[in-house]
């Protein structure tokens, strides 16, 4: 065979055996696990405990025992100290991936060696190997660039694997963890029982999901607004979407899903959220979340909003037995300075106890309420109680009772479509705005006198208006 060709040939194999090297490298990197590695060396310890095995699809914790560091109440600023424990995140290979590295190795040595000792075929066989040194010349070079080219193929596996890995940090005495980094999918278990520390915190404008997991917040806390005692908390502009996962907690001023700052969003789909704990909120909100063929629960407190939040729930089951707040749904401006949040509430089936059914609190919010299905299992307060606020209050293709309540401070824009009211708005005639416009196919039933300052009715017989005895007022002036 003409040597150009022998040449050839051993050069396509040293180059498909680079190129196998690659593809292996590329098919770990999509399908390879997270392991997680505790840095011991910073870990304080007072006693034992055991922590819950997780089997995450890409992250892992496993762990028999960890330490765990006395329970202290900590500040917003010291939330990240306690976190002592830090999780390092190496992707790494199993021993399948060495294998194929190390055969991938000894093929493009054998080709490497035996050109380089035959000056590329320059000598024959007989020639390469005439003494028994070159033997011994060609065992000790195929070793030398076996090992080289693994422990390059290593490297870069590495390099690639571990670029822009997700940055954890794990909590001693429990498998809570803080994420700052870019996640595709995680799973697993995360419990909490250090108080005032969330069970998932992701913090950053990071891109995260989680899958099927079991997210637990067991400890008291001591302040539910200040979100350092939820199970789930997304802040600093984070991007989440939770699929399938079960949100508990069981302690008191324990939220389930904590999200704060502007940029934040959670989309939750198909999943829980309960607490059970007194002041413990299913739901914290001053960004955005979307809630969507979900359930959520709570014993004390519903849906807290604040300031310019965006939440919005669809195709779900809500149950607030509301025995500690009186407050179902609770929306407010922390600061007084009035901002502009959105409600919405779609194809919702609402089992709700005592209290008022929205508290709207130094702030202007949209209310949208669609197709929704309400039922009050102790007597019904109000249907929303207004202080200093402007509230625009939606309501389509559904039955809905209460009263609506304002102070001089506040204004409504209330607009049936398909639907029937049982209830009065402003009876106790405060000198405010009140507006309610109403289509021909829906109904308006007193049950109280009503004081409006603008009437819009698609009837203009405003048969569609049953006042039940009581009187409707139109700028102080009674209509019917």
């Amino acid at each position: 065979m003409k040597r150009w060709l022998k040449n050839l040939g051993m050069v396509l194999v040293c180059i498909i055996c680079l190129l196998a090297s690659v593809t292996t490298i590329i098919y770990a990197n999509n399908h390879i696990e997270i392991e997680k590695t505790i840095d011991s060396s910073e870990v304080t310890t007072t006693k034992s405990t055991n922590v819950m095995t997780t089997e995450p699809t890409t992250t892992v914790v496993n762990e028999e025992t960890t330490s765990k560091t006395e329970e202290k109440d900590i500040s917003d600023e010291e939330v990240e100290e306690t976190f002592k424990s830090i999780t390092v995140n190496t992707r790494s290979f199993n021993i399948t991936y060495y294998f194929i590295f190390g055969v991938i190795a000894v093929i493009f040595s054998l080709e490497v060696s035996y050109l380089i000792l035959s000056s590329f075929n320059n000598k024959s066989y007989d020639e390469t190997f005439a003494y028994s040194k070159r033997y011994v010349l060609y065992t000790l070079t195929l070793i030398s660039v076996t090992i080289f080219y693994f422990i390059g193929e290593l490297l870069v596996g590495y390099i690639v694997l571990n670029y822009d890995t997700p940055v954890i940090k794990k909590n001693i005495g429990d498998s809570s963890i803080i994420i700052k980094s870019d996640l595709n999918v995680i799973t697993g278990n995360y419990v909490s029982t250090t108080k005032n520390s969330n069970a998932v915190t992701v913090n950053g404008k990071y891109n995260v999901v989680m899958n099927g997991a079991l997210i637990s917040k067991e400890a008291n806390g001591t302040d539910n607004s200040s979100g350092r005692n939820a199970a789930f908390a997304a802040k600093g502009g984070a991007d989440v979407t939770l699929n399938g996962v079960l949100i508990q907690t069981t302690g008191s001023y324990s939220n389930g899903l904590y999200s704060v700052d502007e940029g934040t969003k959670v989309v939750v789909n198909k999943s829980s959220i309960n607490t059970a704990g007194e002041m413990s909120s299913t739901v914290y909100v001053s960004a955005n979340v979307v809630i969507n063929t979900s359930s959520i629960t709570s014993i004390s407190a519903g849906v807290v909003t604040l300031d310019d939040a965006f939440f919005s729930f669809s195709s779900g089951n809500i149950h607030i037995n509301n025995n500690n707040t009186k407050r179902n749904f609770y929306i407010r401006n922390e600061f007084k300075d009035h901002g502009a949040a959105t409600f919405n509430l779609n194809e919702t089936i609402l089992e709700y106890g005592a209290g008022n059914l929205f508290d709207v609190l130094n702030n202007d919010v949209t209310i949208n309420l669609k197709s929704n299905i309400f039922t009050c299992t102790e007597q019904i307060d109000d249907l929303i109680s207004l202080i200093n606020s402007k509230v625009v209050l939606n309501v389509s293709n559904q039955n809905i009772t209460g009263n609506v309540i304002l102070d001089n401070d506040s204004s409504i824009v209330y607009t049936l479509t398909n639907s029937t009211y049982n209830g009065s708005i402003n009876k106790d005639y405060v000198d405010t705005y009140a507006k309610l416009v109403i289509d021909a196919n829906s109904r308006f039933n007193l049950t109280n006198d009503t004081y409006l300052n603008e009437l819009i009715d698609a009837d203009e017989s405003l048969s569609n208006i049953n006042t039940n005895g009581y009187s409707l007022y139109l700028n102080n002036v009674k209509i019917k």
